[in-house]
């Protein structure tokens, strides 16, 4: 639209800008740039002097569509942003949710771990370091678990070795002297000498027969039997020997050959200086035990002794000159543990006990 400065309109592109309503609104602008509404339409208004100022030449451009246009594309963009802000606080709380459950995954595998539950494996698969960590404790575990099953199987070969090796230490001396007995009563009494012969074969053939290394204590008092038969030669009247077996006590399941060497080792050191030595052996379940009592009437042990003897069975190795004992206790926790045992105290006058403790096991 050009005017001059008359405002008078010599040029308009269009009659709407001839329009009373539309010059009435254009004085709004009509001295600077400026933004009109005129039906509904939005107008950017620009000025230009023409002429020495005489006449002004008006440029008008419509902005609605394109206000329009902006506000659809900002409202595009925030809506892309807003949507983008969503999708990043749906991802970091996503990712922070599994990385809190790998860590407390973890800390229960660790937990685990120190309990000594060596089956727990972890499941994480966060695709990140948690999931590293994860399949490297698992193969921790792994690797701890095959170490301990073979440290077990070079234990459990060395226990077996070291049981045999303490079942097989029957002592000479007693085939020794037994054997110079025999020699003796061979011409004395030959009768007796054969009977000696019998019940040392038994015995012999019992010891060495490795297919039966627990027995029941019915079977095991059989053979004492055949023992205490020879003893009875050899000492002759002076030897007493007597049970006192619960009926329950029968039926038990015990190492074969458990009761002879302590009853050997209650004759060795209990019978000197005495005209009547007696042997008892008695044996009772009490709860989840069976408690087997060997008791002698000799002279007693010593207290310096005693505490010589204690202080051996506490040892996993021996050095010392009882043997006897030694074998019985330790052969009885390499089997059962170290609740199992003997324990030895002195008679309230004279004599010495000796008390057998093992699990109650049956057939």
């Amino acid at each position: 639209m050009l005017k001059d400065k008359f405002d008078y309109t010599p040029l308009a592109t269009t009659a709407l800008f001839t329009d009373a309503k539309f010059q009435k609104i254009f004085q709004q602008v009509r001295n600077a740039d400026g933004i009109i509404t005129f039906q509904k339409e939005v107008y950017f208004v620009s000025r230009e002097k023409l002429m020495h100022d005489d006449m002004t030449l008006y440029a008008f451009t419509p902005i609605t569509n394109m206000l329009t246009q902006y506000v659809t594309g900002l409202t595009v963009l925030l809506a892309v942003l807003f949507l983008m802000v969503l999708i990043i606080l749906f991802s970091v709380k996503r990712e922070t949710r599994q990385k809190v459950q790998a860590v407390e995954e973890l800390l229960q595998a660790f937990k685990a771990l120190e309990d000594g539950n060596l089956s727990y494996k972890t499941s994480i698969t966060t695709g990140n370091e948690f999931e590293q960590i994860g399949q490297a404790y698992n193969k921790m575990v792994d690797s701890v678990r095959a170490l301990i099953a073979l440290n077990e199987e070079k234990v459990k070969a060395t226990v077996i070795s070291e049981v045999r090796q303490l079942e097989s230490q029957f002592n000479p001396h007693f085939l020794f002297n037994t054997l110079e007995n025999i020699k003796y009563m061979v011409r004395l009494d030959p009768v007796a000498a054969s009977k000696m012969i019998v019940a040392l074969s038994k015995l012999l053939r019992y010891s060495i027969d490795t297919t039966q290394r627990m027995v029941l204590l019915a079977e095991d008092l059989q053979y004492t039997h055949s023992y205490m038969q020879i003893q009875k030669y050899r000492y002759g009247e002076r030897l007493h020997y007597k049970e006192d077996i619960e009926e329950e006590a029968l039926n038990c399941l015990i190492p074969k050959l458990i009761l002879q060497p302590v009853i050997e080792n209650a004759i060795k050191y209990g019978n000197q200086n005495v005209a009547n030595f007696m042997v008892k052996v008695s044996a009772h379940v009490v709860d989840d035990y069976l408690r087997i009592d060997i008791v002698d009437n000799g002279r007693g042990i010593a207290s310096a002794q005693l505490k010589e003897i204690q202080a051996v069975l506490e040892k996993e190795g021996n050095d010392s000159a009882h043997h006897g004992l030694y074998n019985v206790h330790r052969r009885l926790q390499l089997i059962y543990g170290s609740n199992y045992g003997i324990k030895i105290a002195r008679g309230l006058k004279v004599g010495t006990k000796i008390s057998l403790f093992l699990p109650n096991k049956r057939l």
